[in-house]
């Protein structure tokens, strides 16, 4: 113990878990989905929100 740092005994001593394998993607519940994101890309680009910055819309 003496002679390693204190990093190296605790990572030797506590290892880290096994990978379980790939994870599933998440998904937030609120979501727009992907027609939902173009009409809203739609209506942000348009003339009326031309002038604005995104903390105004």
């Amino acid at each position: 113990m003496f002679g390693k740092s204190r990093a190296t005994v605790h990572r030797h001593r506590n290892p880290r878990p096994p990978v379980q394998g790939p994870r599933r993607p998440f998904h937030h519940p609120a979501e727009l989905s992907d027609a939902e994101r173009e009409q809203v890309l739609a209506v942000l680009d348009s003339p009326r929100f031309a002038d604005k910055s995104p903390g105004q819309v």
